[in-house]
């Protein structure tokens, strides 16, 4: 079946967000690029899975309120997504729905209005809310939870136990290569770690973290090659910020 004007119209823009604007325009970086793509795979299984809707068949207007917060819902209840993640899916397609109105007006305005209805209705922030600590006994329940007899699960607590150890937030520790990874004269790593505005520091880790971290490394095998990241996922060399999201809420249901 031929598409439509609006189906095509729709599918140029999103293909030359990804290909032109994304990389070139804003140069942004390849796991905000990874993590936008995510983002519209899940969209496009829950249009096909669920709403029954071709994926290849979507314009502007089928992607209203009451269908993007059904899809909000589906990624709490059904993939199991912290809210945090979510978050984080909805404000990738409104990037998305911000670079398409800037091209069509009319186009993208439901769409882009959809979302921020369901951002300011579900992801209101709460004043006062104060930072939550682990105790010591809440951390030694959550880094006994993956199982290191397998691959996933080990590195799994190595990835935890490195950002605990480090401060590293999730940007950073994706980031990590072996060339940031360096030794005092006692043995301790000392990682660099590359923040917001490419700032980086240096922080060094706890005897009992870095025994961990080069038992990982030694095991990937990637001791000589300082290009290599440190930590990876199932598919990609690099591993993604929503990656690492997904394992910390996954420690945190089961605890």
């Amino acid at each position: 079946m031929k598409k439509n004007k609006a189906e095509v119209e729709f599918l140029s823009l999103l293909e030359k967000f990804f290909t032109s604007y994304l990389p070139i325009s804003i140069n942004a970086s390849p796991n905000t690029i990874d993590s936008y793509k995510c983002a519209f795979r899940l969209l496009f299984q829950y249009l096909n899975e669920e709403a029954g809707i071709d994926s290849g068949r979507i314009t502007f207007e089928t992607l209203n309120f009451d269908l993007l917060t059904k899809f909000s819902d589906w990624l709490a209840a059904t993939r199991k997504n912290s809210r945090t993640t979510i978050k984080q899916r909805i404000g990738s397609l409104s990037s998305f729905a911000e670079y398409a109105q800037n091209r069509n007006l009319e186009a993208g305005y439901i769409f882009r209005n959809s979302l921020r209805k369901i951002l300011k209705k579900s992801f209101r922030r709460v004043k006062g809310k104060q930072r939550c600590a682990f105790t010591r006994q809440e951390l030694e329940i959550f880094f006994s939870l993956p199982d290191v007899s397998d691959k996933i699960g080990w590195r799994d607590i190595v990835l935890l136990v490195t950002m605990y150890a480090s401060g590293a937030r999730a940007q950073e520790i994706c980031d990590l290569t072996m060339r940031d990874v360096a030794y005092d004269s006692n043995g301790n790593a000392i990682l660099t770690l590359t923040g917001k505005g490419e700032k980086s520091r240096r922080v060094k880790i706890t005897a009992d973290a870095t025994e961990m971290l080069n038992k990982y490394i030694a095991y990937r095998k990637i001791e000589n090659q300082l290009t290599r990241h440190v930590f990876s996922s199932q598919r990609n060399e690099q591993m993604s910020i929503s990656c690492v999201e997904e394992i910390f809420a996954k420690y945190e249901k089961r605890s």
